[in-house]
């Protein structure tokens, strides 16, 4: 009468673990956080030792969201594929065999739904012919000592997009019930995941400008709100640079708005080139750029200068026939101020328009 307490109890955590997860991947916002959510529960529930994520990025499958590998155990592990034999990812690890679905459904410890599972890889392996070791070559995981070992295959629409492993250094932590429970699982995660990025596309479409790639005047007010209030809860420095292409109506008018555009381009260009990852360049419109800059007064001072040389080194590469230019204003925020976004964006664009007034900005007559 235990033993069936135990397995009512059992199936019925499960159950609810199986409802928990589908609610987060309903109402999910963030789908990192979303992840960890999941794995916890998952976790918990399997009393697993170390579980994680890999999703697809880039043409490699990382770790997105883990818990209880070790750091080391990451870093090693992180990548699936060789580089430096093409942007194909080919390893001879067995999470790479389950994402590209090289599996063989006749043998015991591949499923028929291509998920691998293992209550001992040490007599798994140790009992393989050579054939059959051969194709198992990186065996990382029972290096490390893991006995048991699940890895379940992520798909989304038909497509394997990554997925979900759990190790164990016991041995017996798994049953072929469990395995099909959590395949179940990876089948809601892997069209959450899917849905989640078609959203981030999309949001992505709608702060990005088309026609230059730079964040647009939405993008632009959604990240230095962002940066406003990091700085104000730290107490750090950030800039912004407020400028404007001098005469550039000339351009158009001279050569077309095709013309017109390029030069648009390549302006942007020049500021990707130069703003760092967590800094942000944007385009609100015609020929008005801000660059975001989180720095000191000096480093604000340094990042202008350098777009004013890169600029004047462009047109004059260029032989722009025009007197094209770049007028900037700056404002650095620092504690204390009490400007809010509005006001602080205001004072840059006085400072751009006092520069272009006084012709300080760069100039290049043909």
């Amino acid at each position: 009468m235990g033993d069936y307490k135990d397995e009512l109890k059992y199936l019925l955590e499960r159950e609810r673990t199986a409802k928990i997860i589908c609610a987060e991947l309903n109402n999910f916002m963030d789908l990192k956080s979303t992840l960890i959510t999941i794995i916890d529960h998952v976790k918990k529930l399997t009393a697993c030792e170390a579980i994680g994520i890999r999703l697809h990025d880039n043409g490699d499958y990382p770790y997105y969201v883990y818990n209880g590998f070790p750091d080391s155990f990451i870093m090693q592990e992180n990548s699936l594929c060789d580089k430096d034999k093409g942007e194909d990812c080919h390893s001879e690890c067995i999470c790479e065999k389950i994402i590209n679905g090289k599996v063989d459904r006749s043998q015991p410890f591949f499923t028929k739904g291509g998920s691998f599972w293992s209550n001992n890889t040490s007599a798994l392996f140790a009992n393989m012919d050579e054939k059959e070791r051969r194709g198992f070559k990186e065996n990382y995981c029972n290096a490390s000592g893991y006995e048991s070992m699940a890895l379940i295959p992520l798909k989304a629409r038909g497509k394997r997009i990554g997925l979900i492993q759990l190790n164990d250094k016991n041995t017996g932590m798994f049953t072929i019930e469990l395995i099909e429970y959590l395949e179940m699982i990876a089948e809601q995660v892997g069209l959450a995941v899917q849905n989640s990025l078609a959203y981030d596309k999309l949001r992505e479409l709608s702060i990005k400008d088309t026609l230059t790639g730079l964040y647009n005047r939405r993008g632009f007010f959604e990240f230095i709100n962002k940066e406003l209030s990091r700085a104000r809860r730290d107490g750090s420095t950030f800039g912004i640079l407020s400028m404007d292409l001098d005469n550039f109506k000339e351009v158009n008018d001279q050569f077309g708005h095709l013309v017109g555009d390029q030069v648009l381009k390549s302006f942007a260009e020049i500021l990707s080139s130069i703003v760092r990852d967590y800094d942000m360049a944007c385009r609100l419109g015609g020929d008005e750029f801000v660059v975001i800059v989180n720095t000191t007064l000096k480093g604000l001072d340094f990042t202008q200068k350098r777009i004013l040389v890169k600029v004047m080194e462009w047109i004059s590469s260029e032989k722009i026939t025009s007197n094209l230019g770049v007028s900037i204003g700056s404002v650095l925020w620092e504690p204390g101020r009490t400007e809010d976004i509005d006001a602080l964006l205001k004072v840059a664009d006085q400072a751009m328009y006092k520069a272009k007034m006084s012709k300080k900005c760069p100039r290049i007559n043909n």
